[in-house]
């Protein structure tokens, strides 16, 4: 099995880092991820497949190792892609990868700087093996993009059924900010399965807040509140929100509050 990456760094001269390369080491056999600083950009120099010691890459490896550098190209493309659009539109989160590619089945967020990955089940591959792949994807990203250590997050997805898609992964309590449309979410990366705020519902958002404005809204399965609190921004006259779990009403009424939007006409049920 590849354990994780071990960076080794190369200088030269007055130059400084002119390039990071990041070894994944397996048994007697290494290779190599890696990034090269030239003048003022950054060059994406691909695999460096290479034979430590002895013997060669298995094909299971070699194509593992190929998916990943896939996965970063189109990571880096996305976020050059998407960077006046997130400065246009006032949101600090946004999905930077969406199953782009068959052979790499998991969708990647930013929330302010920090990497949330989820990877969907694969048939005939085990719980265990699609951590492992998970966690491989996820910090050859994590590496590419210069995020620190720490803040890259992993969730695999299975089937759920009953509350248990409710029920707490962790307990580590560390939510934070995020921003939306001018609007402020607390979000939490670590203890559940989800984060709190749902970026594929982004724009249904703002089209419910449109619609919003004067009349009288009930959420029903409201979750975390985010519909709520782009609706009672939105001027609607008064907001009802619903939801079965104490946890989501808390985290909701959290958001409210976040807002300033805390008049008894948003009730929460």
């Amino acid at each position: 099995m590849l354990l994780p990456f071990a960076p080794v760094i190369f200088k030269r001269g007055s130059f400084g880092i002119i390039g990071t390369c990041y070894v994944l080491f397996g048994g007697m056999k290494a290779v190599a991820l890696s990034d090269t600083l030239y003048g003022a950009g950054l060059l994406a120099c691909g695999l460096l497949a290479a034979t430590a010691y002895r013997g060669a890459l298995s094909e299971a490896e070699a194509r593992r190792l190929e998916r990943a550098q896939m996965l970063v190209n189109r990571v880096r493309k996305n976020r050059k892609h998407r960077r006046k659009w997130v400065k246009r539109e006032g949101v600090s989160c946004y999905r930077l990868y969406d199953r782009d590619i068959p052979e790499v089945p998991m969708t990647i967020d930013d929330y302010e700087g920090r990497l949330y990955a989820s990877l969907a089940p694969q048939e005939g591959v085990s719980e265990e093996e699609a951590d492992d792949l998970g966690h491989h994807y996820l910090e050859a990203v994590r590496v590419a993009l210069e995020v620190p250590e720490g803040h890259a997050y992993l969730k695999l997805r299975q089937r759920q059924r009953g509350r248990s898609q409710y029920s707490p992964v962790a307990r580590e309590g560390a939510r934070f900010e995020v921003n939306e449309a001018g609007l402020r979410f607390w979000v939490n990366l670590t203890d559940y399965l989800d984060t709190g705020l749902f970026l594929d519902h982004r724009v249904t958002r703002e089209r419910f807040a449109a619609e919003a404005r004067g009349k009288r809204v009930l959420n029903l399965f409201a979750y975390t509140g985010s519909f709520t609190v782009h609706a009672a921004a939105a001027g609607a006259l008064s907001t009802t929100t619903v939801d079965s779990t104490p946890t989501y009403l808390r985290w909701a009424a959290d958001n409210l509050a976040l807002n300033g939007l805390t008049a008894p006409h948003h009730e929460l049920v």
